[in-house]
C-alpha cells in the first residue's frame, strides 16, 4: 500500500463491510465507493498533519476515480484521476492525469504550500503505484495537469 517518506497510508475504514484497516490491508483488497482513506502527510519537519479522504467514484468505463477531502478537514476539495493509453504504436504505456479542485484555510496556503506539496506527494505515490506493480514511471518535471506521469 501507500507507505512512503512524505505520505502514508494510516488506516481506511470501509463503509460497505464496516471493516477498519490499521497498517495491515488485504492482499487483494480493491478499492470500492464510499471508503474512507486516513493519510499522514510529513511535508516538511515543521509541517505535519493528517488528511481524510473519501472514494466517491470509481467509474471502470472512463478509467477515472474521484475522491473528496471530508468536512473536518482544513482543506475542501476533490481529486480525480483518471488513465488512459497511448496508440499501440507508442508502446505500452498508460497516461495518468491528475487533478484536484480545492479551497484551503488561506490564499497563501492555495496559492504556495497546497501546489507545492501536492505535486511532492502525488509524484511519490505515482512512484510507489508503479514499483509495486514493477513497472516503470517516465516522468519528467512534477506532477501538474500539463505534466501528467506515464507508466510502462
Amino acid at each position: 500500500m501507500w507507505q512512503g517518506p512524505l505520505a502514508r497510508l494510516i488506516a481506511m475504514y470501509e463503509s460497505s463491510s464496516e471493516n477498519i484497516y490499521l497498517k495491515e490491508y488485504p492482499q487483494n483488497l480493491v478499492i470500492i465507493p464510499g471508503q474512507v482513506l486516513f493519510i499522514h502527510l510529513d511535508l516538511h519537519p515543521i509541517i505535519r498533519r493528517s488528511t481524510i479522504f473519501q472514494i466517491s467514484e470509481i467509474n471502470k468505463e472512463e478509467l477515472r476515480i474521484v475522491f473528496n477531502y471530508v468536512k473536518q478537514n482544513p482543506t475542501q476539495g476533490r481529486q480525480e484521476i483518471t488513465l488512459s493509453s497511448f496508440p499501440a504504436s507508442q508502446g505500452e504505456k498508460t497516461l495518468i492525469s491528475h487533478k484536484a479542485w480545492f479551497k484551503g484555510p488561506s490564499k497563501l496556503f492555495d496559492k504556495v504550500f497546497y501546489p507545492t506539496f501536492h505535486s511532492r506527494v502525488i509524484d511519490e505515490f505515482h512512484k510507489q503505484i508503479a514499483a509495486n506493480k514493477g513497472l516503470k514511471l517516465e516522468k519528467k518535471g512534477t506532477a501538474r495537469p500539463d505534466n501528467p506521469s506515464i507508466i510502462t
